[in-house]
């Protein structure tokens, strides 16, 4: 199995429905491929339906030794700039204190190409 499927199938995603083949996520973001899991959570490309637009999805991980609080702030810093060197902040779900609710997530700008992993591979950082 492709490290895709792999992310695609995590845990952290069955709780989002199924519609015709793909899970959907709050009846506005189509998940496509799985890009990464790392310490917070996982990362998956999907598709705005309302914007109609390409976007990456990160999913906080409630197993991580990361607070929600820290995620949360990740999508405050990367909002708060207007820079071309930093990824734009489409959405943010926040649980509701008290509740069992969707675990948060961020939606992101989503960028084609390598990532910095690769990049860094190959020895160089552009």
């Amino acid at each position: 199995m492709n490290d895709s499927l792999e992310v695609m199938e995590d845990e952290l995603l069955r709780w989002i429905p199924m519609f015709h083949g793909y899970r959907v996520l709050n009846e506005r973001f189509v998940l496509h491929d799985g890009l990464g899991k790392g310490g917070q959570g996982l990362v998956c490309r999907g598709f705005d339906l309302n914007l109609r637009r390409d976007v990456a999805i990160k999913f906080f991980d409630p197993g991580a030794p990361q607070s929600v609080a820290r995620f949360l702030r990740e999508a405050q810093h990367c909002a708060g700039p207007n820079d071309p060197h930093i990824v734009q902040v489409h959405d943010v779900h926040r649980p509701e204190s008290g509740t069992k609710s969707q675990p948060p997530y961020i939606v992101f700008e989503f960028v084609d190409g390598a990532s910095a992993k690769e990049h860094l591979k190959k020895g160089r950082v552009t």
